[in-house]
């Protein structure tokens, strides 16, 4: 008589109860083939003694590339905040005030030529009396700077 699937399940069923009952344990041939020598088995039971511990860290913990480089992301950062930007920041006040400086210098220059153009075209008299009038306001110009220095500045 043939057994049936289920009958089959069944009897597969009962078999398995019966030896967790006394203990022991029923091993395959197809199970028994897999296992290897006895060497392979010693090195297999030493080089994983908790296969479920070992699969739950190494899920848990970051492959080591990532780390590597969130670490020299971080330290790099870190070096830039502390020293490049301070130093960025004072190069680029220094720049500015050099280009502040330099067109002063210009605005000045040209400032002066044009109010000794404009004067000696509205002054009837020679280029002298212009000269004259803007040597007058640079000279009062100087004495109220001059007043205004701080005491001991000059010795």
């Amino acid at each position: 008589m043939e057994e049936t699937p289920a009958q089959h399940k069944q009897a597969e069923a009962e078999t398995d109860a019966q030896a967790e009952f006394s203990g022991q344990h029923q091993v395959t041939t197809e199970a028994s083939e897999n296992l290897g020598t006895d060497e392979q088995l010693a090195a297999n039971a030493n080089a994983n003694p908790n296969p479920g511990e070992q699969a739950e860290t190494e899920a848990e913990a970051e492959p080591w590339p990532e780390t590597v480089a969130d670490a020299i992301v971080s330290s790099v950062s870190s070096v830039r905040r502390l020293a490049l930007r301070p130093v960025a920041r004072i190069a680029r006040r220094l720049v500015y005030g050099f280009v502040i400086l330099v067109l002063a210098l210009f605005v000045l220059l040209f400032g002066t030529i044009g109010l000794i153009r404009l004067l000696d075209a509205y002054i009837p008299q020679e280029v002298w009396l212009t000269y004259a009038i803007l040597g007058g306001v640079f000279t009062l110009a100087g004495f109220v700077i001059w007043s205004r220095r701080p005491r001991g500045a000059a010795s």
